[in-house]
């Protein structure tokens, strides 16, 4: 999250017609969306201690390693339908390796995406959604029930792509499915979007504008 400069992304990926991201209701719906009191602010430095602090060291060549002594590498999986998708991985890729981190970007359809996703076969992917007014299908891709189960040998993935599972956040999606109060529903969504992101299964990049050309 600190590697990552969600204004520059907006800037150059999007031409500015979109907005820095952080929770995952986006702020269009004002009463449902939280802007969490401390945002993760793009800090290449802190980034950098994090990674001391974790117990992975640069070594000689500029690599940091893992606790093996071999280079800290990732796969970063991007979509090939997506321009901007293509583009932001390419600058996710950049400042992860600026802090010695190996990156392996592939560029990949977004059919293949589901399957990898599905069987657990990444370790970064770029995605995109658009939310619905309602919140409950968002919030549900993140319950524990959603993570991929396995069956005589085969994978079935649910919706959860990230892997997440959060017995407290369960409890929230629960509580706000039945919750017929709108403000006190709200409360517990924002609460649930709070958990999501200080536990970081996802780093929202940005609110991209939906452009439209009539007459």
């Amino acid at each position: 999250n600190h590697a990552i400069n969600r204004e520059a992304l907006v800037r150059i990926v999007l031409a500015g017609y979109g907005t820095p991201g952080s929770t995952i209701i986006p702020p269009l719906y004002a009463n449902l969306h939280l802007q969490p009191a401390t945002l993760f602010d793009y800090d290449p430095k802190r980034a950098r201690q994090l990674l001391d602090e974790a117990g992975y060291p640069l070594g000689a060549d500029g690599k940091r390693m893992n606790k093996n002594g071999k280079p800290l590498s990732f796969r970063l999986l991007g979509r090939q339908e997506s321009p901007q998708s293509r583009q932001t991985v390419q600058f996710v890729a950049g400042w992860f390796e600026d802090l010695g981190l190996t990156i392996d970007t592939k560029i990949v359809s977004e059919d293949t995406l589901i399957e990898l996703n599905g069987e657990g076969r990444f370790d970064i992917f770029e995605w995109g959604w658009v939310v619905e007014p309602d919140p409950d299908y968002q919030l549900s891709t993140f319950t524990c029930a959603q993570r991929s189960s396995q069956k005589d040998g085969t994978i079935y993935a649910g919706l959860s792509d990230s892997h997440f599972c959060n017995e407290e956040y369960d409890q929230l999606y629960a509580a706000q499915a039945v919750e017929t109060d709108v403000a006190k529903r709200a409360a517990i969504v924002r609460a649930m979007q709070q958990i999501v992101y200080d536990q970081a299964p996802y780093a929202v990049t940005f609110y991209y504008d939906k452009l439209q050309a009539y007459r």
